[in-house]
């Protein structure tokens, strides 16, 4: 069963935090890489917007968000047994 997709207005003032995390509780691999997308957009427009207004503890939060995103991104890729560094090795124990 998927759930519903929720549309952020693109003028919501909490929009990245929103997109963010849906990425980061996304289940559905199909569907993750979009979100991830959407939540770096959102993050990186806010960071744009709030670039002389953003208080310390927002920056903070918006580059910390930014970086579990890529982290998140790069995780997913990484969950492909092709895409894997490892893929097709196998280790025995000692």
């Amino acid at each position: 069963m998927t759930r519903p997709v929720s549309v952020v207005p693109a003028h919501s003032p909490n929009n990245w935090r929103e997109l963010f995390e849906a990425a980061l509780l996304e289940s559905n691999p199909a569907v993750l890489p979009q979100r991830l997308q959407d939540a770096t957009e959102a993050i990186m427009d806010e960071i744009e917007d709030s670039l002389f207004t953003a208080s310390q503890a927002e920056r903070l939060a918006l580059l910390t968000a930014l970086q579990a995103v890529r982290e998140l991104r790069r995780l997913s890729q990484c969950e492909d047994p092709q895409a894997s560094p490892i893929a097709g090795k196998s280790y025995q124990a000692a």
